[in-house]
Formats: C-alpha cells, sequence, structure tokens
C-alpha cells in the first residue's frame, strides 16, 4: 500500500512540474484547457500602455504625438480625449479596432468613434498575432494570454535606439 501513495505522489509530482514547465507565454497562463484561439476571440479593451517600462497615459502619449500630424489638418491634440482602445477578434481572422475619443471645439464637446476592419492571425508557433489594418502589418509578441487578460509586446529599433511597447487589454465580451 505504501508502495502504490509513493508511485502515485512521485508521479503526481512529475506530471505538476512537467506543466507548470510548460509555459508558453513569458507571463502565463501556466496551465489552460482553452485553445489560443478560443481565447483570443473576443474584444479587447486597451488598459494600459507601457514604453520603456514606463507606464503612459494614452491622451499624454497623445499630445506628444501631435508633430506627427500633418499641416493640412487643423487640429489641437490636446483638445482630443480618448475614451477607449477597443480590438475585436473573429473567429474567421478578422475583426475592428474601435477608437472612441471626444473632441473639444470652442468649449463644446463632440462625440467621435471610428472603426477600422482588421485582418489577424497567428504564427505558426502561436506566439505572435500578425494583425493587418488597410496594408500596414503589425506583429506582436503574446507575452500573456488568459481568458480576461491580452499583453503584447511590440520592439522597435531606428537609429540605433530600442523602444519596447506593451500593451495590455482586458477581454470585454
Amino acid at each position: 500500500m505504501r508502495k502504490k501513495l509513493f508511485k502515485l505522489t512521485a508521479i503526481s509530482l512529475i506530471l505538476f512540474f512537467a506543466v507548470a514547465s510548460c509555459k508558453k507565454y513569458e507571463e502565463g497562463p501556466s496551465f489552460t484547457l482553452l485553445s489560443v484561439n478560443k481565447r483570443l476571440i473576443g474584444t479587447w479593451e486597451l488598459k494600459h500602455t507601457i514604453v520603456n517600462g514606463e507606464e503612459i497615459n494614452i491622451n499624454e502619449f497623445l499630445n506628444s504625438a501631435s508633430n506627427f500630424i500633418p499641416d493640412s489638418i487643423d487640429i489641437d491634440v490636446s483638445d482630443i480625449r480618448l475614451n477607449y482602445i477597443r480590438m475585436k477578434l473573429e473567429k474567421n481572422n478578422t475583426g475592428l479596432i474601435t477608437i472612441s475619443a471626444n473632441i473639444n471645439i470652442e468649449g463644446f464637446n463632440f462625440p467621435f468613434t471610428q472603426s477600422q476592419q482588421i485582418n489577424w492571425q497567428l504564427d505558426e508557433e502561436k506566439e505572435k498575432i500578425i494583425i493587418t489594418v488597410n496594408s500596414e502589418t503589425l506583429e506582436s509578441e503574446i507575452i500573456k494570454l488568459t481568458k480576461k487578460e491580452l499583453w503584447l509586446r511590440n520592439t522597435e529599433s531606428s537609429n540605433g535606439q530600442t523602444v519596447i511597447t506593451i500593451t495590455k487589454y482586458e477581454k470585454i465580451e
């Protein structure tokens, strides 16, 4: 009886450590019965953006990016307040990116929502998601994927500088 209990305990420990070490994504989960696609399908809302280890407020980031807006567009980005950025991923590898904002013009608040069709796919190892909007493609490394959380990392290098952006999404639908 003791031998059987010992064997059962040993096998249980081996299985536990084998499963625990099979973590696919850097930040988890350690174990899940849901497929990657089943966890990805749904509507995700951007909650946090971290650039080079520092969390940024997306509205402040928008203000700092104002010098990238063409001169032909006469708008003061400090008058824009983002409400949310959402990404809907559907089973057929299509979806939507939706941005909702309020624009303040001379004291009047105007709500604004813009949606754009996207196509998405996973790489062969299911470690990256590739999102295409119009003809622009963004490949992001998945560092956490649970049924409620999605964390993506993008690394870009330009002129000898590397920028690492982590976007953290929460599933809302």
